[in-house]
């Protein structure tokens, strides 16, 4: 099993660029759902889609989003792509709409993630939906790139001023997507990691599902193994010369220091890193979302992107 396990470490890894460029979409369609006014914002449900043909194979990627804009718009405006944890799109998108001094600041679109299949699995069923899962981790990136081609084109967006924002999960997805994507002008990682091994590793061992090293590191192996190349390490850097932003919180049990500074120090200038004294980030921890908001308004206006 050690032996394997190694094995799994040092294959080949495809190109990164190359691999998300293959799966670039041909064919985009936008569509609004529906559309309200929130205190003072413009608000829109919207479901993009993005179509790809390879051969007799059709090729798909589609996923829910939320708009919110300042009702009157006199010129153009920065936007911000927020992509947080599953299932949180809607939720992300009126956590912006209830601070109207924030959400003046520019366009809004928070993402829901391009997968529509079982969140909690039995042994079996997990194993049958590995491919399902697989499509969903690669088509997540293809995403963040559909929602940037949204953007751009709007006519009330300045698209040289989009930003990635990823929150937990979708940290991992900000340094992804900005990593072979150049349009993004800044990447924010909140909560995020590196070394997907290593942080596999710990995970499996302090949820309980599999305490013993024996164990967690050869899963953690052949995990990291088949999702390949997604492993932020290999991506932050090509994030520059553009800024890259990273927050992560001194107690976080999900993202353990060794993790976080792992992807930070891949990254290269400029780039700047800010502990929050805090565990992980929830939805409905108000404060340390109030704390999250200000350090990367205070940040964007020192480097002068606000």
């Amino acid at each position: 099993m050690i032996a394997l396990s190694w094995f799994f470490i040092y294959s080949r890894q495809p190109d990164p660029v190359e691999f998300f460029e293959k799966r670039r979409s041909q064919k985009i369609q936008f569509d609004v759902e529906s559309s309200w006014h929130e205190r003072g914002s413009q608000m829109k449900s919207l479901r993009i889609e993005g179509f790809r043909k390879s051969g007799n194979f059709d090729y798909d990627v589609t996923f829910d989003a939320f708009e919110c804009k300042p009702q009157d718009v006199q010129e153009l405006l920065p936007a911000f792509i927020l992509i947080g944890g599953i299932n949180t799109g809607r939720d992300a998108i009126h956590i912006i709409a209830k601070r109207p001094e924030i959400a003046r600041l520019g366009v809004f679109l928070s993402l829901d993630y391009p997968y529509d299949g079982p969140l909690h699995f039995e042994a079996l069923d997990f194993i049958r939906n590995i491919p399902r899962i697989k499509k969903s981790l690669y088509d997540t990136v293809e995403a963040v790139r559909l929602a940037i081609d949204y953007l751009e084109s709007l006519d009330y967006v300045d698209e040289e001023q989009i930003t990635i924002i990823g929150v937990s999960l979708g940290a991992f997805y900000s340094v992804f997507t900005g990593g072979v994507d150049d349009r993004p002008q800044a990447v924010i990682s909140v909560m995020g990691g590196g070394h997907l091994r290593s942080l596999f590793d710990w995970n499996l061992r302090r949820s309980g599902h599999l305490s013993s090293r024996l164990l967690s590191f050869p899963a953690a192996v052949l995990a990291t193994w088949m999702i390949r190349p997604l492993e932020p390490v290999d991506y932050v850097s090509h994030i520059s010369p553009r800024f890259y932003l990273q927050i992560n919180g001194t107690k976080d049990e999900m993202i353990p220091r060794f993790s976080a500074l792992t992807l930070y120090d891949s990254a290269k200038e400029p780039k700047k890193l800010v502990w929050v004294d805090s565990w992980h980030i929830m939805p409905d921890t108000e404060d340390l979302i109030d704390q999250i908001i200000a350090i990367t308004y205070e940040e964007f206006r020192a480097v002068g992107l606000l």
